[in-house]
């Protein structure tokens, strides 16, 4: 007969107590350093996106604060060019005025200074001579007479002016002028033309060869 395969214990015999493994360190860090290079590039790929964008901020406001600057710069320059150029035509132009000035200036002086040089000559009585020439006698002939021959043709004109204003003045209606007959005096017959008397000799002589009566004239 076989014996049996299994092992029967009794509450009498000891236990043995078979203690766990306790891991050890040097694996326990590994396991930390592995987990550790696992997260680390996701957050370096975060802080270098973020200061990446932080610069090109800065860069960009830099660059934006450059550009207000040089526009401030050139728009000062640019007053200054105006503010200088209004003053140079300034004076400029006061410059022409005084040169205006001082031009008419000695035009009038050049033209003033020989008539009164030449008017004290000419009345200087220390250089007037004892007798005058006849040329100047001439002259003063001729002078006096001139006067005299404007108040007869003044004279003339004035009568001649009168005559006309004593005739009849022409009358106008509309379109049309009318001609005003002047008025004959009433003592005085009307004067006769020369047609007239013409036509009377005619009519009085007749025909040749043959003697016509006057015709008397009946009141």
């Amino acid at each position: 007969m076989a014996k049996p395969k299994h092992k029967k214990f009794s509450d009498n015999d000891p236990v043995e107590v078979i203690a766990a493994p306790e891991p050890e360190p040097e694996r326990i860090q590994e396991d930390e350093d592995e987990s550790s290079d696992d997260d680390a590039p996701e957050e370096v790929g975060a802080e270098a996106a973020q200061s990446k964008a932080l610069g090109a901020a800065r860069e960009a406001a830099k660059a934006a604060e450059q550009k207000e600057a040089a526009e401030r710069q050139k728009r000062k320059d640019r007053d200054a060019q105006l503010k200088a150029q209004a003053k140079a035509a300034k004076k400029r132009k006061h410059a022409e005025e005084e040169l205006d000035e001082s031009a008419t200036i000695e035009n009038s002086s050049i033209t003033v200074e020989p008539v009164g040089r030449a008017s004290k000559a000419r009345f200087d009585r220390t250089t007037l001579p004892d007798l005058l020439p006849e040329d100047f006698l001439e002259d003063a002939s001729s002078e006096d007479e001139a006067p005299v021959q404007v108040e007869k043709s003044r004279v003339s004109k004035k009568i001649k002016f009168a005559y006309e204003e004593n005739k009849p003045k022409d009358k106008k209606l509309g379109s049309t002028t009318y001609r005003v007959a002047q008025l004959e005096k009433a003592g005085f017959a009307p004067k006769v033309s020369r047609n007239t008397l013409s036509v009377q000799a005619s009519l009085q002589g007749g025909r040749k060869g043959q003697v016509r009566k006057p015709v008397s004239r009946e009141e």
